[in-house]
This record gives structure tokens, sequence and C-alpha cells, in this order.
């Protein structure tokens, strides 16, 4: 064994470690004032570190965090503007998974016997890929940990089952835990959770994010705006063409924004970038006249802007980490009042609610009842 002060010291398989803690009571008479440093953040931990390890964590935290490709330690250019030493791409994958496997003990000796599951799928690449996250209560607080990421086994079955089999290979396999160690799980409002929650027989609260989501767009229709939302979206899509964005520019440097059909919260920055734009907009372009809105539909496009804020508001609350089921019910119970046609996604008792009891439980739980 190799001190990091230099000092060798030999001790032979099962005899024992008296050997080097006699070094390092004699040679290293503060290293429990050291590491009691290290703990409250007062010593870098890399003192204690060699050189071959600190090299293989700069990478990896380098490229982990800064979501790079594997291959990014090997560019050419890269390693010339770098002080790292070199690493190939195939000894960091080994780390990595090595790293992997660290992890996942560490996840295993923290997870309680029993933990609420967050689900969310994501697809990229032809390749279907389920986040599962635990979350439960402990001194610091209730952030949810990572428990996998991955393609399902078998990649040709979408269904609820396939997604459990892959639950439970994870539990099993990783964590030494079964799939009864879950109370509730939380996702998507998708007929998919659903499912996966009926046959498991365990309650599911749904995303508050994705029911204000649904209900936007079912007001949107509702209220009629939803001819203006396409005119905006079409004048957006010419201002940026080529010859739309020349034009443009010589007005302003603010950029068009377009909509895509996932969250509303896009359409709420493109109305909001339109009124913007409207006293900037090249009137006098031919191609952008039949896109242009009419003063009695500028009218009603800012009227929807202000109540746009309204649900904008409530969406950055329901994000935000002290928002508990409590106050979310208290937010939509406002805009339901406010707006009555978004009961049908908002309300307590909404169809597209899973276990509506269950949530009206832990509401009265959080509120002391």
């Amino acid at each position: 064994f190799k001190c990091k002060c230099g000092r060798i010291r030999k001790q032979k398989k099962g005899t024992g470690y008296m050997n080097l803690i006699s070094h390092i009571k004699v040679d290293h008479q503060n290293f429990a004032s050291e590491i009691t440093n290290i703990e409250k953040g007062q010593t870098k931990i890399d003192n204690f570190l060699d050189q071959k390890s600190k090299t293989i964590f700069s990478w990896l935290e380098w490229i982990i965090m800064e979501c790079r490709e594997l291959s990014f330690c090997e560019k050419e250019h890269v390693r010339k503007y770098t002080s790292l030493k070199p690493i190939s791409r195939a000894s960091l994958k080994k780390y990595l998974d090595l790293l992997t496997k660290e992890v996942e003990l560490e996840v295993k000796s923290i997870l309680p016997s029993r933990f609420g599951l967050i689900l969310d799928g994501w697809s990229h690449c032809g390749t279907h890929f389920l986040a599962a996250f635990a979350v439960f209560s402990s001194s610091n607080g209730s952030s949810p940990i990572l428990l996998a990421c991955s393609p399902l086994l078998n990649e040709e079955d979408l269904s609820a089952t396939s997604h459990i089999d892959f639950l439970q290979s994870m539990q099993t396999e990783i964590y030494s835990l079964s799939l009864s160690s879950v109370t509730f799980i939380v996702g998507d409002n998708c007929s998919l959770n659903k499912a996966i929650a009926s046959q498991l027989r365990i309650p599911m609260v749904g995303c508050y994010s994705h029911r204000l989501n649904l209900a936007v767009k079912k007001f949107i229709v509702d209220e009629y705006y939803s001819e203006v939302i396409e005119q905006i979206n079409q004048l957006m899509k010419t201002l940026k063409t080529l010859k739309g964005s020349a034009k443009l520019r010589k007005n302003t440097d603010l950029s068009p924004v377009t909509m895509n059909q996932t969250r509303w919260s896009s359409m709420f920055s493109m109305v909001q970038r339109y009124v913007e734009l409207h006293p900037r907009l090249p009137t006098d372009d031919s191609n952008l006249v039949e896109f242009l809105l009419s003063p009695s539909n500028h009218a009603k496009t800012k009227s929807l802007l202000s109540i746009l804020y309204d649900f904008e508001s409530v969406s950055k609350v329901l994000q935000q980490n002290h928002c508990n089921l409590s106050v979310a019910r208290t937010l939509f119970d406002g805009l339901i009042e406010r707006f009555p046609s978004l009961s049908s996604y908002l309300a307590e008792d909404a169809d597209i609610v899973h276990s509506s009891d269950f949530e009206g439980v832990i509401c009265k739980n959080i509120d002391g009842h």
C-alpha cells in the first residue's frame, strides 16, 4: 500500500490492518480532523486521490454534466486544449459502467422499504426509454432519486405489461426489492400509466402540469381561438424564411417564434412574441399580407395573451419544488372558478384522474384535516 505521503507499507492478506493504521496514527496525527473538514466542505477531497482517479473523474464529470458524446474525449482539438491526460472512449465507458454500479449500490443503501415511483417515457432516434425515480420522505427532503433510465426489456412491446416487466427486473436485479415496495406511482395522465397502476393495484397521482396542458388546449378550441392561433403560427413560419427574417431584421432584433404541438407553453411564447413584433411587422410585404391579423383578431389576440399569462403563472408554480398537491388543487380550483370549461380536466373528480379519492386524502392530510 502506498500512502499519499509516499511511504509504502506492506500488509499480508488476512492479517488485519494494524500496520496501516499505525502509520496513520504516527505520521498523520491530524487525519481525523482532515476527514471531518472534508465532510464540512473545508478541505478538498482531491488531496486524498491519486492522479489517475482525478483524471477519470474529471473526464466523467465533463462529459456527463455537459451532455457530451463519449467520443468527445478522443477529439483532436479537445485533447489539444485540455490539460487532462488523454483517455480512450472504451476506457471511459468502462469507468462509466463501474461508476453506475457504485451509484446503484449507494441508492440501494438509502432506499426505504416503501416508496413512490415517478415514471416518465422519452423517445429518441427510434428508441423508447423509460425513466424511473424513487420518491420518499427523509431528513434531506423528498427529492426524487433516479433508479433507471433505459429501453424496455422487449423494445417491440410497449404495453403496460412490458413496462411492469422492466420495473420488476429493475427492482429485483439491481435493488433486491419487489414491486410490492412501491406504494404509488406518479406520471402523465395517459392510458399506459393508468394501466400500469391498475395492474399493480396501486394508486396513481397524475401529472398536474399535463392536465393543465390538456385543459388549455381544450380552452383554445372551446373559446374559438384556434383560427387566430393558426394564423399567427403561419405568420411566424413565413417570418422564419430567409426573406422574411431578412426583412424583419431591418425593424427589430426579435426573432419569430413558432408553436409545437406538445406543450401549450410554446403557444404562449408564440402569442407573446407576436404582440411584441406587431408594431414592427413589414406590412408592405406581399408574402405576409394574407397572414396579417385583422384589427378585431389582433384585439382578440391581446385579450387571449392576458388569459395565457394567468395560465403561465399557474404552470410556473406547479413546477416549483415547494408545490404540493394541496397547493396544486387550490390553483386548479381558482382557474375553474374563472373558466368553468376547464373543469373537464382540472376538477378533482375529472374523468382523467385515476385515483381521485387517494389525491383527496393526501390534500386533506397536508391541510391537517
